[in-house]
């Protein structure tokens, strides 16, 4: 191997420089990235995507702007204390509101963003004095090797294309601009800028991940090994600039001092702190080694490994002597190699944050933690490759043309498997369906990845799987809170509400602060009529988590019931409050104002459910009934009409329809209008009735009394005043 020999400052910076070749490499890696992550963007929202998206209220407008900054806490949510990537995800929503598609695109731009800083940080860095002329002389095609390796691989589609883990591509893109611009400020005249620069982009990491906490001190290293003879001259040297790195360690402190551990749940796997702290330190053992397994063989790729695995030691100990021999390693290499030393310092400390003794037990192994440090592996063997060859095609007496194709051919092999891998692996999540029959297939015995499972077939209105599914996941763990909660609302959704309650109340006696499963169990209490009931469970729910807007709409609707109107509109509105591009509470509120007899209120409300979803089939019939009562019966019309573009096979709609034309004085379509409603309901007595009040109207008096009949036998009462005048009217009388 070439001797890392330092070189003087004259040769490194007489080395005439090819202004087109980093433009170029920067095109490549952006077409690569685009290449492989092109089936990605249709991929659903999943797993804690849907409470950190879907569900998250604080994204749902970027002013105030310290709204979309403080993300929601508890359940281990993966924005809580992360406000910049909760901006990142308002500014989404600000632009597209809940179309994937946008939170793809962001994601894949970070990526290649921080491919395109990876190759400026090796490019810089292999043009230092230090590092020996050998692999000065291939800085820009060694660059674009590791960054489109990096780019391309695998591991990383789980920090790419899981929209919410750009909590990981995010802390990554920040950490590699901080070293970038550390590099850059280390090579300028006037750093003072670039010092800005640095700071801010480590700030801005903070408000990201964690892991970004190692960044000043990586800084600190960097310079020492690559910029300066020793600490005391490094520090010297730029003081001005670490001073305000550890400074970002302030607002770090002040986001994750006040948490009480992110994913900690011992309760529920039944452990004691400590415990909790030793299985996880010998998990990590094992997880490590199959991270860096996963590097040089990127499968199977799992997107949840499951919780806290129990294990005994001895399981750990060949991973441990893997691990320990290439930690001595990295020891060895740092004090007799720097330069190679660097990349363990670099894989060491941005993995020791997640993977050390700090129990994550919700998520003890994943995938996403790799997206830096796989950076560490791909320059190492990228840069060994480069001097084996060099060294081989000496030995060889190769031309060094005839080495280049070699090494060019190499790579793009590499390169070009590793896509087609990426692609594959894309498709895995191409819908709920397919990511979590992928994870249960590959991780059996983990009960989260059946729950999930569940979900998936549940969102799809498959119930009876889904509570297949669940049952799998109770049965691997019956302590499991989640799986009986997802199992009620199978359960509730299927109609059969005393299993529903029983999973509710399971649920419940499982984890009494678990909101949800409150709020489900007064959804059954309101279906059953027991409206008082419903809204002490949504008082409940309400109280364990006052941001609930669900829990506030559920009572609502409750109150609505009861009769309380206006009970009922304030907590409409304060789920609005919470919740202002969620339609369904607008809707809701309207019927409440209705009810109260505020037709015009009620029809401003619906007008705004349906600018939000305009194709809320519910609020275009409940405003088109609003408009029938205003007696506007052509707007009612033309939005029943509309409710029946959107529900051709609901017969209520054609019944509204039809009771609208009959107020305008259109029996003939009223009659056709009543006549579909029977068509598709040949058990729907009001539009017997209706139909027959129209006949009646026509001095169809046989076709009158053959509807009434037909609605009577089906238990519809007939106004007594209607039967009198149609015995009078009759031919036979």
């Amino acid at each position: 191997m070439i001797a890392l020999s330092a070189r003087s400052s004259a040769e490194h910076f007489t080395t005439p420089p090819r202004w087109w070749a980093p433009p170029v490499a920067g095109l490549v890696i952006i077409l690569a990235s685009v290449a492989v992550y092109h089936n990605s963007f249709q991929g659903p929202f999943i797993f804690d995507d849907i409470e950190s998206i879907k569900n998250n209220p604080t994204i749902r407008s970027l002013w105030p702007i310290w709204s979309a900054l403080s993300p929601p806490r508890g359940g281990g949510l993966a924005v809580q204390d992360r406000p910049i990537v909760n901006l990142s995800l308002a500014i989404n929503y600000a632009i597209g509101g809940l179309d994937v598609r946008g939170y793809h695109i962001f994601n894949l731009a970070i990526h290649i963003l921080a491919a395109l800083t990876l190759f400026g940080i090796v490019r810089g860095t292999l043009k230092l004095p230090v590092i020996p002329q050998a692999l000065a002389a291939g800085a820009t095609p060694l660059a674009l090797a590791v960054a489109l390796i990096w780019a391309v691989h695998p591991l990383q589609t789980e920090a790419v294309t899981y929209v919410i883990q750009r909590t990981e591509s995010m802390m990554g893109l920040f950490y590699l601009l901080t070293l970038y611009c550390a590099i850059r400020a280390a090579g300028a005249s006037r750093p003072f800028w670039w010092y800005v620069a640095t700071v801010t982009a480590c700030a801005l990491g903070m408000g990201c991940k964690e892991a970004m906490v190692t960044a000043p001190v990586v800084i600190l290293v960097y310079d020492r090994l690559f910029l300066a003879p020793s600490f005391n001259v490094a520090f010297a040297r730029r003081w001005r600039l670490y001073v305000p790195l550890a400074a970002t360690w302030a607002p770090l402190a002040a986001l994750v001092l006040p948490l009480s551990g992110r994913g900690i749940d011992h309760a529920a796997q039944g452990l004691e702190y400590w415990q909790a702290t030793h299985s996880y330190a010998l998990t990590q053992i094992v997880a490590v080694v199959r991270y860096l397994g996963l590097c040089f063989w990127p499968h199977p790729l799992i997107v949840d490994y499951g919780h806290l695995p129990a294990g005994e030691i001895t399981l750990s100990i060949p991973h441990a002597i893997i691990l320990v021999m290439l930690l001595a390693a990295a020891v060895v290499a740092f004090f007799y190699r720097p330069p190679l030393g660097f990349l363990g310092l670099w894989f060491v400390a941005i993995l020791a944050p997640s993977s050390s003794i700090v129990p994550l037990v919700v998520q003890p192994i994943a995938e996403k933690r790799m997206y830096l440090p796989l950076a560490a592996v791909v320059v190492g063997v990228v840069l060994c490759a480069y001097v084996l060859g060099q060294h081989l095609a000496n030995r060889l007496s190769t031309s060094r043309t005839a080495a280049r194709i070699l090494g060019c051919g190499l790579t793009a092999a590499v390169v070009l498997v590793l896509g087609f891998l990426t692609v594959r692996r894309n498709d895995d999540y191409r819908n709920k369906l397919a990511i979590w029959h992928d994870a249960v297939e590959k991780r059996p015995d983990n009960w989260r990845s059946w729950n999930n499972l569940g979900r998936a077939y549940a969102s799809e209105g498959n119930h009876d799987h889904a509570i297949g599914d669940y049952d799998q996941a109770v049965k691997l763990n019956p302590l499991y809170a989640k799986a009986y909660t997802n199992r009620g609302n199978a359960y509730l959704a299927k109609g059969n509400y005393d299993r529903a309650v029983g999973d509710y109340d399971k649920a419940i006696d499982l984890n009494p602060k678990f909101a949800g499963p409150y709020n489900n169990r007064s959804i059954v209490h309101r279906k059953r009529g027991r409206y008082d009931d419903a809204i002490r469970d949504a008082n409940r729910a309400i109280e364990l988590n006052p941001r609930f807007a669900k829990a506030y709409r559920n009572r609502g609707i409750a109150y609505d019931r009861k009769g309380n109107h206006d009970q009922a509109i304030s907590n409409f509105t304060q789920a609005i409050t919470l919740n202002p591009k969620l339609p369904g509470p607008y809707n809701d509120r309207g019927i409440a104002h209705g009810n109260n007899g505020n037709h015009d209120r009620a029809i401003g409300d619906y007008d705004k459910a349906i600018a939000l979803n305009p194709k809320f089939a519910k609020a275009f019939r409940n405003r088109g009934v609003a408009y029938d009562r205003k007696g506007e019966h052509d707007r009612a019309i033309r939005d029943l009409t509309r409710v029946i573009d959107l529900n051709s096979d609901r017969p209520e709609a054609y019944c509204d329809r039809g009771i609208a034309r009959d107020h305008k004085g259109d029996y003939d379509h009223a009659i056709r209008d009543y006549s579909k409603a029977i068509a598709l309901d040949p058990k729907f007595a009001k539009a017997y009735y209706n139909r027959a009040v129209m006949h009646f109207y026509k001095r169809s008096y046989k076709s009158a009394q053959a509807d009434v009949n037909a609605a009577q036998a089906l238990g519809w009462t007939v106004d007594p005043t209607f039967l009198e005048l149609l015995r009078k009217a009759s031919p036979d009388n």
